[in-house]
């Protein structure tokens, strides 16, 4: 099994994600993510051993970013010239999942083999500071669907 590792929360501190920590004495309780030192992360005041406790950022799937979301998320933000939503079965015969840009001009990025690669900045800032799992990691177990809390 894989494990939760630097590279897949590093991008996400500055932008207040929760996690749930499974505790023996306290039970389960979400905290934010505060740091990361030398491997280690620090969610609310507590250094969490990922080997040691069930330790799980909270995320949203690719798949709830429709446009009436991306326009309700970025409301302050963005221009109604600009947008981008999640989409599969583009066409009768592919089933890839992409996501659809729209704005100066159309454009789809189909998310197998690093599709993110052509994201612009402003795209991959508006999904980590919105949560959104660009690692796929709770389809690897190694984060919590924030629809299932």
């Amino acid at each position: 099994m894989k494990q939760l590792e630097l590279k897949h929360l590093a991008c996400y501190l500055p932008y207040n994600l929760n996690c749930l920590v499974e505790f023996t004495v306290h039970g389960k309780i979400v905290e934010p993510l505060v740091g990361i030192k030398h491997n280690n992360f620090y969610v609310g005041g507590k250094k969490i051993d990922v080997d040691t406790w069930d330790f799980k950022p909270i995320l949203r799937p690719l798949s709830d970013l429709t446009k009436e979301m991306y326009y309700s998320l970025s409301v302050k933000t963005e221009t109604r010239s600009f947008g981008f939503w999640y989409g599969k079965n583009n066409g009768d015969t592919d089933k890839r999942e992409y996501l659809y840009h729209s704005g100066y001009s159309d454009k789809t990025y189909f998310l197998e083999n690093n599709g993110y690669e052509h994201f612009s900045y402003r795209m991959i800032e508006f999904l980590l500071k919105n949560h959104f799992d660009i690692f796929g990691l709770i389809d690897q177990d190694l984060a919590i669907n924030i629809n299932t809390l």
